[in-house]
């Protein structure tokens, strides 16, 4: 059955499925007395208006036991009070009805301090977030590239406090320090050291696009405490950090860097035991494709439909894909197949992977890709802004130079189209539209040194 809280005003009405119940959690002083955590009862309405006032009685009449248990010393007088208080809720179980305490409950002569109810740890209520957007739509790449680094920054910072005692000054200079946060905070010796220590060191901060990023990953933590009333209200909010343009925002290869990296490095690896060292790369210039979305490819996904070789790209199984846009059927360039491309698919027939990677503890195949070609582009001298990922920007500039039309463009790359009919209806071209675009694109000035 599913189970609705109710707005903020509302904070002990429960909506199981069109009938309102009221639910109280009670002061951890009170629940020996009360044998419980809490007080939950149906109030056998459907409309909200008499719900709220049946729920008002309700909290009325539990707040004034409570109040008067905290005034006695007596176990006898506590129990006392308790039973009364029992006898009143049975009746409105049965009736509906509340109707008023009795009048012989022992009111305290000195008032008494009403203790605040602890609230939910940091650390617990996060758990309680990946819990839920894990079962809605979060992969394990958001969760470990983006949201669980965010969270251990902001307890790194203050603690595992509790949620609701974040105040907005509190939240003003954890946003001041994630701008010092130091980068590689947990490898090597930094992990052992605190964050005034490794402040009074110098040490290296992250870049201000991760601040930025795990300032947004925190904040929609809060949002969603917030949203299930653990706090009053967001105290990040309104507090965003801009981060400057990224001085290494990732370009496309120039034809004499492809010469050298081919050349020198990919070229080699062809017929060797890691032939992906050679079929990465070159998939990701021809086709496009995103690293991850080629790493993590089965044999199966190397299909033919009327004569047209191509890569089905899916999110089937633990495939995991920046969007839904990314689903897509990319054709394989005519290059790509006098390269041997279906000779190294055939020798991968017994192997559900199509290639020889190993899935990182992230759920990524392509992480060993990563590495490897960091080394590589050390060792070229390749600047900051080429990588991987350069491969992608290639292949879009040299569709655009060989007049390849932008929606088809689109569709290779597993873009947005941006517009009615083709976001909502699918990229609404054929396999062998896209085929064709596919099969004009200029490779002139690489092809000698791959074919």
């Amino acid at each position: 059955m599913f189970c609705y809280k109710i707005g903020r005003r509302m904070r002990n009405l429960v909506l199981r499925g069109s009938t309102y119940h009221f639910r109280k959690v009670l002061p951890e002083d009170v629940r020996g007395t009360f044998r419980k955590r809490e007080i939950t009862l149906s109030l056998q309405t459907k409309s909200r208006r008499l719900a709220r006032s049946k729920s008002a009685v309700m909290l009325g009449a539990i707040d004034t036991a409570i109040y008067e248990i905290r005034g006695l010393s007596d176990p006898a007088q506590k129990e006392a009070v308790y039973k009364e208080l029992e006898g009143y809720l049975d009746k409105f179980r049965i009736t509906g009805k509340g109707g008023m305490l009795c009048k012989n409950i022992i009111i305290p002569t000195k008032p008494v301090s009403v203790a605040e109810e602890p609230g939910i740890k940091l650390e617990d209520a996060h758990a309680l977030f990946i819990s839920e957007k894990m079962r809605m739509d979060w992969t394990d790449k958001t969760k470990d590239s983006g949201a669980c680094p965010a969270f251990k920054c902001l307890i790194d910072i203050l603690g595992n406090m509790e949620a609701k005692k974040v105040t907005k000054r509190i939240a003003i200079d954890c946003t001041r320090q994630l701008y010092e946060y130091p980068a590689k905070r947990n490898q090597g010796e930094n992990k052992n050291l605190s964050l005034k220590c490794l402040k009074k060191k110098d040490v290296p901060v992250i870049a201000p696009p991760t601040a930025v990023k795990y300032f947004t990953h925190i904040s929609m933590f809060f949002n969603w405490l917030e949203n299930r009333e653990y706090i009053d209200s967001n105290p990040f909010r309104g507090l965003r950090p801009r981060a400057k343009k990224a001085a290494t925002s990732k370009k496309a290869f120039t034809p004499g860097e492809l010469e050298m990296l081919f050349k020198q490095y990919i070229i080699k690896e062809k017929n060797k035991t890691k032939e992906w060292k050679f079929w990465v790369p070159m998939l990701a210039l021809y086709t496009g494709a995103r690293l991850e979305e080629i790493a993590q490819l089965n044999t199966s996904d190397v299909k033919q439909k009327d004569g047209i070789i191509y890569l089905d790209i899916h999110d089937d199984e633990n495939n995991q894909l920046k969007n839904n846009s990314s689903i897509r059927k990319v054709p394989i360039h005519i290059d790509v197949l006098q390269m041997g491309f279906l000779a190294y698919c055939e020798s991968r027939k017994d192997e559900t992977k199509l290639f020889n990677l190993f899935r990182a503890k992230t759920g990524q195949y392509g992480r060993t890709v990563t590495a490897w070609f960091s080394h590589i582009k050390k060792s070229l001298g390749l600047p900051s802004t080429k990588v991987f990922h350069s491969f992608r920007h290639t292949f879009r500039d040299l569709a655009v130079e060989s007049g390849i039309p932008n929606e088809h463009l689109k569709a290779l790359l597993g873009h947005a189209q941006g517009d009615m009919t083709h976001g909502i209806y699918g990229s609404g071209f054929s396999l062998k539209l896209l085929n064709e675009s596919m099969q004009r694109i200029d490779y002139s000035f690489v092809r000698e040194l791959l074919v």
